[in-house]
């Protein structure tokens, strides 16, 4: 799933109008930004993740991911990523 070194790891803590669980993002060195989802019950503590979103977020590694630690309005969540090209890009995630 990550080709190179993961360098950011953050929890959302709160459900999105398509998941009733939290996700997990990562900032990988492959310049992309991933979303991470339990896909079994037991899944945040060692059971299956599910990829839910994968996207080439820079132009070189991503260096940390944090989620916004409220919902937005609607009752998705915000993410922001920053990496070595020097721009911080903001994502919406709905899950």
């Amino acid at each position: 799933l990550h080709p190179r070194p993961i360098y950011s790891v953050d929890w959302l803590g709160f459900s999105t109008p398509g998941s009733s669980r939290g996700c997990l993002a990562t900032a990988c060195g492959d310049n992309r930004v991933r979303v991470l989802r339990p896909s079994s019950p037991g899944g945040a503590d060692g059971g299956d993740w599910a990829c839910v979103s994968d996207v080439e977020a820079h132009n070189g590694d991503v260096n940390c991911v944090v989620w916004c630690p409220k919902a937005l309005g609607d009752g998705s969540a915000l993410l922001a990523s920053v990496g070595d090209d020097c721009e911080v890009a903001l994502w919406r995630f709905a899950g």
